[in-house]
């Protein structure tokens, strides 16, 4: 969506609570028209979990990475 790759530029020039609204309406309108473990919906969970490493947030990163992890290995073929 649109607001993913907004957050993700907003995400490069440091504006982190800008950015981190874009992806969360990038989330919820995939949630609502994906299926709950489609590809693009690990995508914004990884995009989020990179805004929350840049931040220094680790632990709060790593939730979303396990998260992206978990609905890639569902999602995407082996």
């Amino acid at each position: 969506s649109s607001y993913n790759g907004i957050g993700r530029l907003y995400d490069r020039i440091g504006e982190f609570k800008t950015a981190l609204s874009h992806y969360n309406k990038a989330l919820d309108i995939r949630q609502k028209v994906l299926s709950e473990n489609h590809a693009d919906i690990g995508m914004v969970h990884y995009n989020i979990g990179m805004l929350h490493r840049r931040r220094g947030d680790q632990a709060l990163s790593l939730w979303y990475f396990a998260e992206c992890k978990r609905i890639w290995l569902i999602a995407l073929p082996k």
